[in-house]
């Protein structure tokens, strides 16, 4: 028998599974509470910026980056410096081929006696990221075969600080994201995603 072909597209920022594109964590969100914002490209953009940034921050590894993030910069290499979460993994894609959707986690590492799935934003929205830690601490189950109790958002900000919610159990978040996934099955079935509706 042969493994599942999975991959990602970082330029359409879609994943597939055996050539099959399935949902992201976010897209499954967007598509059943709404995103609650809506950003521009030279937003996507920077927020690709700053992820790349904190992942090469996590890693140990020099950089250059425009100037035009540096106070971003400034606020992760600061939450480092000080909340110094250990055996940090990041940019971390997941899979969950029971449930058949896909993301990448952002940060995951130790913090205090915890293991906390960590997601980096530019404004907290407590209810859309429990959902979103929730979904990827069921992927990664899959994925890695280690089970995440716990997340946190961590809101990076242009004046260089930052502000971390405090860790939250995602037992109930987890849940709820599988019925989110439910919904989107269903509105996808219907032909009622973004994606499937044409514009009149």
């Amino acid at each position: 028998m042969t493994e599942n072909k999975f991959e990602f597209n970082s330029e359409t920022h879609t994943y597939t599974l055996d050539g099959k594109t399935i949902p992201s964590v976010t897209r499954i969100i967007a598509e059943t509470v709404g995103t609650g914002w809506k950003a521009a490209d030279w937003y996507l953009q920077r927020g690709r910026a700053i992820h790349a940034c904190a992942a090469f921050i996590a890693e140990g590894k020099a950089f250059k980056f425009d100037e035009r993030i540096a106070g971003y910069v400034t606020a992760l290499k600061k939450f480092f410096a000080e909340v110094k979460p250990e055996n940090v993994t990041s940019e971390l894609r997941v899979l969950s081929k029971i449930y058949q959707y896909a993301g990448t986690i952002d940060l995951i590492g130790k913090i205090g006696a915890r293991n906390v799935i960590l997601d980096w934003k530019h404004s907290v929205d407590r209810n859309r990221i429990e959902l979103q830690i929730g979904g990827y601490a069921i992927a990664a189950r899959e994925t890695i075969g280690t089970e995440y109790c716990f997340g946190a958002g961590v809101q990076i900000k242009e004046n260089g600080s930052y502000a971390m919610t405090e860790v939250f159990p995602l037992a109930i978040p987890a849940r709820e994201f599988l019925a989110l996934r439910t919904t989107y099955r269903i509105r996808e079935r219907c032909g009622e995603l973004t994606s499937q509706k044409k514009e009149l």
